[in-house]
């Protein structure tokens, strides 16, 4: 059983994410297809999520990288984002993983349309990214706080 900080309701326990910002940090775009090429696509995803100033704030980094099954590949599509959030109710590592979830299914839609966007503007289908279904269980909570940088903060 949790136990309650001073002064704190079980009402205000409830873990909270709120998005400030969001940006893309690096994109990377290959694209060497002809009209009749026939491709088949991997996708990979990396999402880890930094706290800081007493688990107030957090900023979660977020590179999810598209490319054809293939030594070379003709079609390649890699973008790192952050998202920048203003944090409530965290105060264990259950609550960290229950904001990891969070904070993914709030940056999820905001790379769905860049990876959209950038198909569709080289002329190729929308392409649709599959959302994953995080598991609060499965999310591995680093036991060391990082190294504080708080220049990128909102």
């Amino acid at each position: 059983m949790r136990q309650l900080p001073y002064g704190r309701d079980k009402e205000e326990l409830m873990v909270n994410l709120m998005l400030k910002k969001q940006a893309v940090r690096e994109m990377h775009f290959v694209l060497n297809l002809t009209e009749d090429s026939r491709i088949e696509m991997e996708n990979t995803l990396n999402f880890s999520v930094d706290y800081m100033d007493n688990n107030q704030r957090c900023v979660a980094k977020f590179r999810q990288i598209a490319k054809e099954k293939a030594f070379t590949p003709r079609l390649s599509i890699e973008v790192e984002m952050r998202g920048f959030f203003v944090c409530e109710g965290i105060f264990t590592d259950d609550d960290k993983r229950q904001a990891h979830v969070q904070a993914y299914d709030a940056l999820f839609p905001y790379m769905q349309a860049i990876f959209s966007q950038i198909t569709m503007n080289a002329g190729l289908p929308a392409m649709m990214l599959e959302k994953v279904r995080l598991d609060p269980r499965s999310v591995n909570v680093p036991s060391a706080p990082p190294a504080q940088n708080n220049n990128n903060l909102c």
